[in-house]
Formats: structure tokens, C-alpha cells, sequence
């Protein structure tokens, strides 16, 4: 009964944040439907591509990390099977908060499809996911200094580097000494009490598995990663028609990211939307820009996975169609 009034509860929120932003911003819903049915083929299909890119690289991340931890139960059939449920995972991002809907949902296929234990499945896909939350964070460093006019973009790409930089040799030097530091007993807390106790707890497990190059591989490929987010957000933008500072979306994107960790909503509905705006905005964007944009990337993002998700699915169920038969012509006879 709690769970239900929760959830009824961050429904609601999420209902009150967009409908504030959408008064904020004087949306129109018919421009917002005509901006979406006026991109050209080219550019959405561009828009897809990085989002596959996206999922791509999570799912790469995902499976060099189960075959690191989990070498005797990880999948044989290679990188689509972390496709499949790293785009399963994003459908349902919908309603929980995106790090966590990949927790569970890839646990659940390793349960399901090669029996490894859920807590285990778990671990593989928290940790695949810490340097997608430790690059936002340094970069946000950066980023409020750019905000309030103190250093110009220049300075704030090369800080942000320098701080990515920082992050991949800590990896290279420390090594899974790395995350023992992270997961020490005194920096573990409680249970229920922290979003990064179940993170910790497993970097506490599988500290000593984990190698230097392994830590560096995933910085590197989560680097990679936000950049194509960056560069999704700017074609979002372009084909849409919104001018938008490229500088102001590069400043705003590690705050949006961050802004995923903020679990009030599902998926943080409402809550990246308005990140979006606020930083925009405060950069000098127009309001009515910054809010028609903040929203339809939400929808164009959502729409192409479901869509992905949905063609992999089809495919699955006919490749399995398809060997079903196979089988029984292998058999008596």
C-alpha cells in the first residue's frame, strides 16, 4: 500500500512539473506536435543513430564487465543479447529512474536466460554504470563556473577534460584499489539510506576482480558516450529548427545527466525537462525555446527507443519461430 501511494504520489509530481513548465513556457501542444512532423527523414534518422550509438555503448560497457565478473555464466550469444535488454531496460526507464530500470531488468535476463544469481546481475550493471554518473559529475564542476561567467567555454571544455582525465588515471593508477576505497566498510551506508549503497556494496564485492584496464575501458567508453549525448541533443535541436548555443547545451547536459539521480519522478519526468530550461535559460536561451526543446527531446528520445526495442523484440520472437522448427526437423528420424 505505501508502494502504491508513492508511486501515485511521483505520478503526480511528474504531472505538476510538466504542467508548470508547459505554463512557463506558454506551449503550444499543436507547435510541439507540427515541430515533431516537420523533421526530414535525414536528420531523424541521424537522431536514431546516435541513440542506437547510445544503447550501444552501455550495452558493450554492460557486457565486458558480466564477462570480467561473471566469466562461467556470462551469455554466449555475444553483444545482442546486452543490446536487447539494455534497450528493454530504457523502455522502462519510463517509469522507474533510468540506472535503476537497467539494474533490474539486465538482472533479471541474466536470471532468466544463464542463471546467474539476481544480486550478482545487479552488480554487473551498477558498476557498468559508474562512470556514466562520475564523468556528469565532474564536468559539473566546470559547468557552474562557466553558468555564473567566470571562466569562458573554452575553459570550461578544458577543465572538463582535465577532470575526465583525472578520473581515467585514478583508474589506470589505482586500479580496483579504486573501488575498495569506494566501498570501504566506513563509507558504506546503511541500508535504504543512500542511492550508492548498492553500488558501493558491490564495488565492495568484486573490488579485487576488477583490473586497471577494465576501469579504464569503461571511462573511456562512458566519455565516448556523453559525448554522443551531447551531439544527439545538437542534432535534436537542429531539426527541430530551435537555435540553440551549442556552448549552452554542452554546459547543460552534465546538470540534465545528474538530474537523473533525483528519483521523485519516474524517470525523472519533469525534473530533466526542467534542468533543461533552468540551465538554458540561465545561459541565455529564450524560455519558449528552451522549454518546446526540453520537452521534445524527451519525446523524440522515448520514441526511438520503444521503437528499437520494439524491432528487436519482433525479431527475437521470429528468430524463435523460426528454430523452433529447425529443432524438431533434427529430431526423430
Amino acid at each position: 500500500m505505501k508502494r502504491f501511494v508513492l508511486a501515485i504520489a511521483s505520478l503526480a509530481v511528474a504531472s505538476l512539473l510538466l504542467a508548470l513548465l508547459v505554463w512557463a513556457g506558454d506551449i503550444d501542444i499543436g507547435l510541439l506536435v507540427d515541430s515533431l512532423m516537420a523533421i526530414r527523414t535525414g536528420p531523424l534518422a541521424l537522431i536514431a543513430l546516435t541513440t542506437i550509438m547510445i544503447l550501444g555503448i552501455s550495452a558493450y560497457k554492460w557486457k565486458l564487465v558480466t564477462k570480467t565478473l561473471q566469466p562461467e555464466a556470462s551469455p554466449s550469444d555475444g553483444l545482442p543479447f546486452y543490446f536487447f535488454y539494455t534497450c528493454l531496460g530504457g523502455v522502462f526507464g519510463l517509469v522507474l529512474p533510468p540506472h535503476i530500470s537497467n539494474v533490474i531488468v539486465r538482472s533479471i535476463g541474466l536470471k532468466l536466460h544463464h542463471r546467474v544469481p539476481l544480486g550478482h546481475g545487479a552488480s554487473t550493471s551498477l558498476i557498468e554504470q559508474m562512470f556514466d554518473l562520475l564523468i556528469p559529475a565532474a564536468c559539473a564542476g566546470p559547468g557552474l563556473l562557466f553558468f555564473f561567467g567566470l571562466i569562458r567555454f573554452q575553459d570550461f571544455a578544458l577543465l572538463s577534460m582535465i577532470c575526465v582525465a583525472g578520473l581515467a588515471l585514478v583508474a589506470v593508477v589505482a586500479g580496483s584499489t579504486f573501488l575498495g576505497w569506494l566501498a570501504r566498510p566506513e563509507r558504506l551506508p546503511r541500508a535504504g539510506t543512500s542511492r550508492l549503497a548498492a553500488l558501493r556494496q558491490a564495488a565492495h564485492q568484486y573490488a579485487g576482480a576488477i583490473d586497471r584496464r577494465l576501469l579504464v575501458q569503461l571511462c573511456l567508453l562512458s566519455s565516448v558516450r556523453f559525448a554522443v549525448l551531447g551531439g544527439r541533443a545538437m542534432l535534436i535541436a537542429s531539426a527541430l529548427g530551435f537555435f540553440i548555443e551549442p556552448t549552452h547545451i554542452w554546459v547543460s547536459l552534465p546538470f540534465v545527466q545528474l538530474s537523473f539521480l533525483v528519483a521523485l519522478t519516474p524517470a525523472s519526468i519533469g525534473i530533466a525537462e526542467w534542468t533543461w530550461t533552468g540551465v538554458l535559460y540561465g545561459l541565455g536561451t529564450g524560455l519558449a525555446v528552451a522549454t518546446h526543446f526540453a520537452l521534445l527531446h524527451r519525446i523524440l528520445s522515448v520514441a526511438i527507443v520503444i521503437a528499437v526495442t520494439t524491432v528487436l523484440w519482433v525479431l527475437k520472437i521470429v528468430r524463435g519461430v523460426a528454430v523452433k522448427p529447425a529443432h524438431g526437423a533434427a529430431g526423430p528420424g
